[in-house]
């Protein structure tokens, strides 16, 4: 997957929810979040890891009603 923001841009955003700074889904990462959204490239998550955006044809896509999210473990 070829994401079509540079790292300087990627190292700005922020969850539109929670502003916690995001990062690229690791492999693991991936794996999880993909078993809710299949159809997207990959995903952008959250520092916490609770809420993740879709990447579709190399963009990000920060809306909030794309976010996945999955409660933090207690």
């Amino acid at each position: 997957m070829k994401l079509a923001v540079s790292p300087n841009v990627l190292a700005l955003l922020k969850c539109p929810r929670t502003k916690q700074a995001l990062h690229l889904a690791t492999p693991e990462e991936q794996e999880k979040w993909q078993a809710l959204d299949d159809s997207a490239e990959g995903f952008l998550v959250s520092e916490d890891g609770s809420i993740a955006y879709p990447i579709d044809e190399g963009f990000p896509i920060l809306l909030l009603e794309r976010a996945l999210e999955i409660p933090p473990a207690d």
